[in-house]
């Protein structure tokens, strides 16, 4: 291929880096739309990883492209200035840099999006998890309530032979903390 000037060469240098990083950010929206697949197929596993490498490796494009597209601006009013030639191949050069740092902001944006949403899932199963648990202590609570009670050191168990009163005054003291804790947490409003 023959160029006829320097600015040609220039723009095709500028093209050319526009389709590398064309390629690149479709290599990252394939992996994007793998990433999103397995996701809304409820496989999380590794993908906010995944999904976290891409968007380092798009940053760090990013930082390049915008780089490069300031001191393209900023070169061309001087190129206009000493040159006579037709600045159209360099401007749909830089036209076409442009559009590659918006494809790749766009697929920033949908890795940021996806790991909102592996987030919001993890956040969900976790809230799943708790309440189970929470249903799981409920249920025992009355077993492990009992088991405290016939296991204290006290008087007056029932079936024991020691002071009758002993057991009574422990369940009054028992229902008083309860009340006392209900009380404080209805004035904190939180019950």
């Amino acid at each position: 291929m023959a160029f006829g000037s320097s600015l040609d060469v220039f723009a095709r240098l500028i093209q050319d880096l526009g389709d590398s990083m064309h390629q690149v950010i479709k290599q990252q929206n394939d992996k994007v739309d793998d990433a999103e697949d397995q996701i809304l197929a409820g496989h999380l596993h590794n993908q906010g990883s995944r999904l976290g490498q891409i968007r380092r490796l798009l940053a760090r494009l990013r930082r390049h492209l915008l780089a490069n597209r300031q001191a393209l601006h900023q070169a061309l009013p001087n190129i206009t200035r000493w040159s006579t030639q037709d600045l159209s191949e360099l401007q749909q050069a830089i036209g076409h840099l442009e559009s590659g740092i918006q494809d790749l902001e766009l697929v920033q944006e949908r890795t940021r999006l996806l790991q909102e949403e592996i987030a919001g899932r993890m956040s969900e199963a976790t809230n799943r998890n708790l309440y189970i648990l929470s249903i799981v202590t409920v249920t025992l609570l009355p077993i492990n309530l009992i088991t405290g009670i016939f296991g204290m050191n006290t008087g007056g168990l029932p079936w024991g032979q020691n002071d009758p009163s002993g057991f009574w005054w422990v369940i009054t003291l028992m229902v008083i903390a309860v009340a006392v804790a209900l009380k404080i947490l209805h004035r904190k409003r939180i019950l």
